[in-house]
Parts: structure tokens; sequence; C-alpha cells
């Protein structure tokens, strides 16, 4: 039987894997400098970061293809 603490742990890491690949993806798509500008507006350090997806598309275009 799992613990709810190690539930928790390995649903943050599985949502750390997935940031990084979402992000992996907008790079591909949008260029590195987009990618670093999504991320400044986002977090400014490991401890200060948006909790929703608020500013999350840098230059006013859909964050996907339509």
């Amino acid at each position: 039987m799992r613990t709810p603490a190690a539930v928790i742990r390995l649903e943050l890491l599985r949502d750390g894997v997935e940031d990084f690949d979402y992000l992996t993806l907008f790079e591909k798509a949008r260029g590195k400098e987009a990618m670093r500008t999504l991320i400044a507006r986002a977090t400014t350090d490991l401890n200060t970061y948006t909790s929703g997806p608020r500013g999350a598309d840098p230059d006013g275009l859909p964050t996907h293809p339509p």
C-alpha cells in the first residue's frame, strides 16, 4: 500500500516532467527566445511562480495550433 506522501511526491514528479515536455515542444514550435519569454512571465526563481495559465502566451498567439 502506498502512503499519501509517496503518491503526492509521484504526482509532483509527473507534473514536473510534463512541464518540461511542454516547454520542449513550445521551444521547438516557437524558438528558444519565445520559450525564455514564457518562462520569465511565469517565474523569477525556484520559489516564485504563477499558479495558473495566466501569462502563458508571450506574443498574443494561441499556445497550440488551430
